[in-house]
């Protein structure tokens, strides 16, 4: 008996261990000036209601969609300067950049 009860214990546990086992892969896209960051030194991220990501850098405020960036800064907007450190936004409907 014990031999039996040994054979089958062998018998699961190469099956266990044969089986096809997969893992998530997690995968990482490296998002910098040539993705069209106006820079590289991001300082702030917050997401906005409507799934967009803002980051505020030295260069201007960008409004991240997941495929592109749209940077808002003097030359495109009227902003006194481009420097962007800190968003402030608690329910997501109003963001504050300082």
């Amino acid at each position: 008996m014990n031999v039996k009860h040994n054979i089958r214990i062998i018998q699961l546990a190469i099956l266990l261990l044969s089986a096809n086992v997969s893992a998530q892969l997690d995968s990482f896209t490296w998002l910098d000036d040539e993705a069209g960051l106006p820079q590289n030194s991001i300082k702030s991220i917050v997401p906005d209601k409507y799934g967009f990501l803002w980051l505020t850098t030295e260069n201007g405020l960008v409004r991240y969609d997941g495929q592109e960036f749209k940077t808002f800064n003097s030359e495109n907007q009227n902003f006194l300067n481009n420097r962007f450190l800190y968003i402030a936004g608690k329910k997501r409907d109003r963001l504050t950049f300082h």
